[in-house]
């Protein structure tokens, strides 16, 4: 029978040949999640839940450190909605996150990754 092997958080996280194509895409999550919310702060519109949704998806993807999904949900944050996609409504009463407490969530994620 073999020896079942205990894997800690740490050794999950622990830097691999991967390294670089990793921080590359690092970069590119958190300038496409920069980028997107100044786009939102310029509009000076609040942020739609469809758009909330996705970009806090995109927040949990990074703390999992998947960037090229994390990048993702950003990219589709900013797409608009067509009839062939449209915008799903979940039928929430609440109101979406105010940008400034997204990009908080941002920074603690940023910050702690």
């Amino acid at each position: 029978m073999r020896a079942v092997e205990e894997i800690s958080a740490d050794s999950l996280w622990s830097s691999t040949s991967d390294e670089v194509p990793d921080l590359d895409e690092r970069k590119h999550f958190e300038d496409s999640f920069e980028a997107a919310l100044e786009r939102f702060e310029r509009s000076g519109r609040a942020v739609d839940f469809w758009q909330e949704e996705n970009l806090l998806s995109a927040l949990g993807a990074a703390a999992m450190r998947s960037w090229a999904l994390a990048a993702a949900f950003v990219k589709t944050a900013l797409t608009k909605p067509t009839a062939s996609r449209p915008a799903v409504n979940r039928g929430t009463r609440r109101t979406p996150l105010p940008l400034p407490v997204l990009r908080l969530r941002f920074e603690q994620i940023r910050g702690a990754i």
